[in-house]
């Protein structure tokens, strides 16, 4: 699966932009992409994060190495707010890497 970003740094921004709203002690994601802590929740299914939060978190990693799926339904079921961050980052997609930038401005992440 092919993702349209600008380069690797656009990318890890938009992962960064989704685990933001999971809350955790630790740094979720980096520039160069997830944490240890990142990783472990991975290996653990979420581990003690909501439903919402792994979501979030499988959406990041599916975005980032294309090796993880979602369920509709899962994304289906996020809260209204993280439904609209998702959405609005898969109709960025569609649009290209400037749509991504824009998204990712909107949303509060800057360049």
């Amino acid at each position: 699966m092919s993702f349209v970003f600008r380069d690797h740094r656009q990318r890890s921004q938009a992962c960064e932009l989704l685990v933001s709203r999971i809350h955790s002690p630790a740094e979720l994601w980096t520039r160069n992409g997830p944490s240890d802590a990142a990783i472990e929740f991975l290996e653990e299914n979420g581990g003690a994060l909501s439903q919402g939060e792994r979501v979030l978190l499988l959406a990041a990693f599916a975005l980032w190495d294309a090796d993880e799926t979602l369920c509709f339904q899962e994304l289906a079921r996020l809260d209204s707010k993280n439904l609209q961050l998702l959405g609005g980052l898969l109709l960025a997609l569609a649009g290209g890497a400037t749509d991504v930038e824009i998204w990712l401005e909107l949303n509060g992440q800057e360049r």
